[in-house]
């Protein structure tokens, strides 16, 4: 981004000043058409661009505002806590397994996000795009929680 630019991205910004910065972020996507191949506002792009050259001293965004974060919901626990009991088998003895994606909100997610709390050496840490799933063995019985997250927007390791 050249001198110019930034000064006039700089001047936009100061022009609204009463904004929060997911408005400007919104702003920003409708401002610059930044959009992604179904169409939609590039809004990681748009929040995320800004706090970069925020970070070189370029521009200056408005403070976060704290106040009007919503706290985050807790997870709730299911209806009814699951039996939990060791099973020690192998897959030709319990399957063929059966996966139910879990829906938020329901009670299959509420034992999901319990087993994930409980038993992953994470606790439940859900960021982004991601499926859950509940397996269950040919009797029924709940035997894993699965999660599949989209993978990171950037890592080097990777991308190189």
């Amino acid at each position: 981004m050249d001198e110019a630019n930034v000064r006039r991205l700089s001047g936009w910004i100061g022009a609204h000043a009463d904004w929060n910065r997911r408005k400007l972020a919104g702003e920003l996507c409708v401002l610059w058409d930044w959009r992604d191949g179904c169409g939609r506002p590039k809004d990681l792009a748009a929040r995320s661009f800004p706090l970069k050259i925020e970070q070189r001293g370029w521009i200056a965004l408005p403070p976060l505002r704290e106040a009007y974060r919503k706290p985050r919901a807790g997870l709730g626990l299911p209806a009814c806590v699951p039996q939990e009991e060791r099973l020690e088998a192998g897959f030709g003895e319990v399957g063929p397994a059966c996966l139910e994606v879990v829906k938020v909100g329901t009670e299959a997610y509420r034992r999901w996000a319990y087993y994930l709390s409980r038993h992953h050496y994470l606790g439940l840490r859900v960021v982004g795009q991601d499926v859950g799933y509940v397996a269950t063995e040919r009797t029924g019985k709940e035997v894993a929680a699965l999660l599949f997250g989209a993978p990171a927007w950037r890592c080097a390791a990777r991308d190189s």
